[in-house]
C-alpha cells in the first residue's frame, strides 16, 4: 500500500519537469526578441520630453518647405555645370577657338562705342574659350533705349549682342532663386533656405541619440531613414552654408548696409561723386574709356583687369576698373579704380583689405555658394552636396508618409 502510495506521488513528477522545461525553452526564444527590441529602442528612440519639440519642428517645417527647397536643389545641381551648359547652348559665346592675335581690351572698348552701346558692365573672360560680356543700353528695333547682352569674339572681331537670354542655364537660375514667380518667388525661397538651417539643427538633434552604428545600419539595411541619416550627416554642413549664401543673395541688399553702419567700415566700394560739368562743356572732350584702360594696363601690369565700368555724360559716377591680383586665392577683384572721364585722371580707389570681415564675405559668398569659377571637377562636389539636398527632402517625405498610413493601416487592421 505504501509503494502504490509512493508511486502515485511520483508520478506527477516527470509532468511538472516538463512544464519548467518548456518555460526555460520560451524564456529562452523570447530572449533574442527581446534584445531586438532593445536595441531597436536604443536606434530608434520615440521622442520625448524638449525631442518630441525638435521632432515636430523638423517634421512639419520639413513639410512647409519640401517642394521650394526640392526645386532649389534640383536646380542647384544642374547651375553647378553651368559654364559647361553655356558652351552647350550657345558655343559662338563659351566655346571659341584662341588664335595667336586676339583682340586686346581697349580694342573691344573701342568698338562697342562705335556700336553706340553704353557699357553698364564689361565682364573680361577668364577662359580664352569665352567672348567678352557687356550688360549694356541700345536703341531697340523699336526705337526703346532698352538693355541688352552684347559678346565680343576677340579671335574673329566679331560683335553681336541679344535683347533676350531664354537659354536653359538663364531659366533654371530664374527658378532657382524665385521659382519663376518673382519676387513672391524670391521671398519664398529665402524664406526656405532660413528654415532650412533650422530644420537641420533639428535633424542633428533628433539624429544623435541613434547616432552609434549609423554607417554599419546604413551598410546592412539602406533603408529610407537610413539613407536620410547618412545624407544629413554628410551634408549638413554644406547645406548650412549653401542656405546662409543663398540667403545673402535674397537679402544682402538690404542687410549689408546695417552691418556696415554697426561696424563702422564699409565693406563694399564707395563709389566717388564726380563734380557737376561746367556748363556747355562737349561730350568729345571726354578721355575716351578706352584710352583709359590703356593707362591702367601700363600702371598695374602685373594685375588682371576683371570688370569695366562706363559713365554717362551727365552721370556723376566715374569710370571704373576692378582689378584682381594674379596671386591672390580669391577670385574675384581685388582693387577697384574710378577715374575722371573729363580728365583721365584717378579720383579714388577701394581696397579689398579695408572691408573688414564682412567685406571678406561679400566678396567669396558667390564662390562658397556656386563653386565658381572652380574646374568642373570641383564643383561636382557642389553637385553631390545640392543632390544631397534633394535626397533628404524625398526621404523625409517618404518616411512621414509611411508612419503616417502605417499606423492608419495598423488600426484599420485592429478594429
Amino acid at each position: 500500500m505504501p509503494a502504490t502510495n509512493s508511486k502515485a506521488h511520483a508520478s506527477p513528477a516527470p509532468r511538472a519537469g516538463a512544464a519548467a522545461d518548456a518555460a526555460a525553452q520560451a524564456e529562452t526564444d523570447a530572449r533574442p526578441a527581446a534584445q531586438a527590441g532593445a536595441r531597436a529602442r536604443r536606434v530608434s528612440p520615440r521622442p520625448s520630453g524638449g525631442r518630441r519639440v525638435w521632432f515636430q519642428v523638423h517634421l512639419w517645417l520639413g513639410w512647409l518647405t519640401a517642394l521650394p527647397l526640392l526645386a532649389v536643389c534640383v536646380t542647384g545641381v544642374l547651375l553647378s555645370f553651368e559654364k559647361e551648359l553655356y558652351a552647350w547652348e550657345q558655343p559662338e559665346h563659351y566655346a571659341l577657338q584662341p588664335t595667336d592675335d586676339p583682340m586686346t581690351l581697349p580694342e573691344v572698348l573701342e568698338m562697342l562705342a562705335a556700336a553706340s552701346l553704353h557699357i553698364n558692365h564689361l565682364e573680361i573672360p577668364d577662359d580664352p574659350h569665352h567672348a567678352y560680356l557687356a550688360f549694356a543700353n541700345g536703341r531697340a528695333p523699336d526705337g526703346q533705349n532698352r538693355g541688352l547682352r552684347a559678346y565680343v569674339d576677340p579671335y574673329r572681331r566679331v560683335l553681336t549682342h541679344e535683347w533676350e537670354n531664354p537659354t536653359l542655364a538663364r531659366r533654371l537660375e530664374v527658378w532657382h532663386r524665385t521659382l519663376g514667380a518673382g519676387p513672391t518667388g524670391r521671398w519664398i525661397v529665402g524664406v526656405s533656405s532660413a528654415l532650412l538651417a533650422l530644420i537641420s539643427l533639428a535633424g542633428l538633434v533628433l539624429w544623435w541619440p541613434m547616432r552609434r552604428g549609423t554607417l554599419r545600419r546604413f551598410s546592412r539595411q539602406r533603408r529610407a531613414l537610413d539613407w536620410h541619416n547618412v545624407a544629413g550627416v554628410a551634408a549638413l554642413l554644406p547645406l548650412v552654408i549653401l542656405a546662409v549664401t543663398g540667403i545673402t543673395f535674397t537679402w544682402g541688399g538690404d542687410v549689408f548696409p546695417v552691418v556696415d553702419e554697426w561696424t563702422g567700415r564699409p565693406s563694399n566700394p564707395v563709389v566717388p561723386r564726380l563734380a557737376p560739368a561746367p556748363a556747355g562743356e562737349a561730350t568729345a572732350d571726354r578721355v575716351s574709356l578706352a584710352d583709359t584702360a590703356r593707362h591702367v594696363m601700363a600702371t598695374y601690369p602685373d594685375w588682371q583687369i576683371r570688370g569695366v565700368q562706363d559713365a554717362r555724360p551727365a552721370s556723376p559716377v566715374p569710370y571704373k576698373f576692378m582689378l584682381r591680383d594674379p596671386a591672390a586665392l580669391i577670385p574675384h577683384p581685388s582693387l577697384h579704380l574710378y577715374f575722371d572721364p573729363r580728365t583721365g585722371a584717378e579720383i579714388g580707389r577701394w581696397e579689398a583689405a579695408s572691408g573688414g570681415a564682412v567685406g571678406l564675405y561679400r566678396r567669396t559668398f558667390y564662390v562658397l555658394h556656386t563653386g565658381h569659377p572652380f574646374p568642373t571637377w570641383a564643383r561636382g562636389g557642389w553637385a553631390l552636396m545640392s543632390a544631397a539636398g534633394a535626397l533628404l527632402v524625398l526621404t523625409g517625405c517618404w518616411i512621414s508618409l509611411r508612419r503616417w498610413f502605417g499606423r492608419t493601416g495598423g488600426r484599420a487592421g485592429a478594429a
